[in-house]
């Protein structure tokens, strides 16, 4: 507030120095528009939008590197499921109960069979490998495309050796090996397929792990 006092003019402390209520305010360079001005405010403003920007693209991102991923997953596992169906592949991937057994050609006495394709096959020694190393890898294998010769039919008389039993109760999925011919049956639905050779021969080296740790008990498994 000026007061005129003769030829001099005295301003109120208030307003001295200024010549707009927006320089008084601070605002008295760049534009004022909405309480943003350029300048810091602007400058501001500009980053925070360049901020979001950011996180939107890298949202937008992650999200399509999640969905390329899945369909990569999926694809390798079309004809799988065709075979195996989704309950079997469920119980091959996820199921906490596995087990490994050991099975001897009908006609020899067991107190334990199972009945594969017709015939009585007996189950000797059993060893639980739900949390056996390679474990995870074996599962993958058997629910993935390359795994299986799909242009192959398979041998009309396997000589299964051993069997895998994924789950418990009414969900079990048991799969039987002939591992010499490289071919894997489902013992609960019949479906059976032949496996591919470098798919045979690492079940082969897992299979013959766990048989080699049952007769040393004393070694502790490690974690898969």
């Amino acid at each position: 507030m000026a007061v005129a006092t003769g030829q001099y003019r005295v301003h109120s402390p208030k307003t001295a120095g200024y010549t707009s209520r927006k320089q008084r305010d601070g605002l008295g360079s760049g534009k004022y528009t909405n309480g943003w001005v350029d300048g810091k405010h602007g400058s501001l403003k500009r980053t925070m939008n360049r901020g979001k920007l950011l996180i939107l693209i890298m949202l937008t991102a992650g999200l399509t590197a999640g969905i390329v991923a899945w369909w990569h997953q999926y694809q390798q596992g079309v004809r799988v499921l065709e075979l195996w169906d989704a309950e079997m592949a469920f119980q091959i991937r996820m199921a906490p109960e596995c087990q490994l057994m050991r099975l001897s050609q009908p006609g020899i006495e067991s107190n334990e069979q199972i009945s594969i394709a017709g015939e009585l096959w007996g189950v000797g020694d059993q060893v639980d490998i739900g949390k056996a190393r390679g474990i995870v890898h074996a599962r993958q294998a058997l629910i993935s495309d390359a795994s299986y010769k799909w242009d192959t039919v398979p041998p009309a008389q396997p000589v299964w050796t051993e069997a895998i039993r994924f789950g418990s109760g009414p969900l079990q999925q048991t799969f039987a090996f002939d591992l010499k011919q490289g071919v894997i049956r489902n013992v609960e639905h019949g479906n059976q397929a032949n496996l591919a050779p470098h798919v045979t021969a690492g079940l082969r080296t897992f299979l013959d792990e766990q048989w080699a740790e049952l007769a040393t008990p004393s070694v502790a498994r490690p974690a898969p």
